[in-house]
């Protein structure tokens, strides 16, 4: 399924979900992309990917694995730059709905398992980066390479061979989705916060000039809720204020030009 018409570019976006697993031959995956065309539909003259989360061949056999990776090529319509993590969840994917995300930035793009960071990649000029808007694709796919085949298969130009352990795939399969979630990231690049009460909310953490918390209170930013603080000028963490480390989430603070 790709959303067509609808481009997301920059921000975070999040799908919850239940992978299909077991078999070499599937390969399900939630991914960002430009193709060969832009958002008006025009030919473009170059290609843009981040897979968020994609699970094939041995990852999809034995069901902890996730690919996390972005492909590009500025100029052309091939991909010539590759970015690729694969990362061993520690769970079975099929078993229970996991939220897969990414944190795309101008010159950074964040992966994320269930709120927790499993990959980054920085390039502080963006020209590894994808920049073009791109549309979300959630397909579920069968892998020639890893299926049995009919016998009568004949592919010149490139013949699959069958994984030495495969077995025949079996039907129906599910790739279920409980939800899609974006954000774009919200600037107040003109504003000296101070936090007092730390928010949770992850679509009111607007990128601030600067950023004090505590000094006349007593914030306390619990790890379980995940809090990143943003700001152009600084962060500063003063007196009064408590980074309770419970839970498996993380407290983050970044420094960055304000966005576009």
């Amino acid at each position: 399924m790709a959303l067509r018409n609808v481009y997301y570019h920059f921000g975070y976006i999040q799908l919850s979900a239940k992978y299909p697993t077991s078999y070499y031959a599937y390969w399900p995956a939630f991914w960002l992309w430009s193709g060969c065309y832009d958002s008006s539909g025009t030919s473009n003259s170059w290609y843009n990917e981040i897979d968020i989360g994609e699970s094939g061949g041995s990852g999809a056999k034995n069901g902890h694995e996730m690919g996390c990776s972005l492909h590009i090529n500025p100029s052309g319509n091939t991909m010539d730059y590759t970015v690729a993590n694969t990362i061993q969840t520690g769970f079975l994917i099929s078993a229970a709905f996991h939220k897969y995300a990414v944190e795309w930035e101008p010159n950074r793009v964040t992966w994320y398992i269930d709120n927790n960071v499993v990959a980054t990649y920085s390039d502080l000029t963006g020209a590894t980066i994808p920049q073009h808007p791109m549309s979300a694709v959630i397909n579920f796919c069968i892998d020639p390479n890893y299926a049995f085949l009919p016998s009568n298969w004949n592919n010149a130009a490139n013949v699959p061979i069958p994984h030495a352990d495969s077995v025949p795939t079996r039907y129906p399969a599910y790739f279920e989705v409980d939800s899609l979630m974006y954000y774009t990231l919200p600037t107040n690049c003109s504003n000296a916060l101070t936090i007092c009460t730390p928010s949770t909310d992850y679509s009111s953490r607007a990128l601030e000039q600067s950023i004090i918390t505590g000094g006349s209170c007593s914030p306390t930013f619990n790890t379980s809720s995940d809090y990143t603080l943003r700001a152009v000028n600084y962060v500063e963490l003063g007196k009064g204020t408590t980074i309770n480390a419970n839970g498996s989430g993380f407290f983050a603070i970044e420094t960055m030009p304000c966005a576009n």
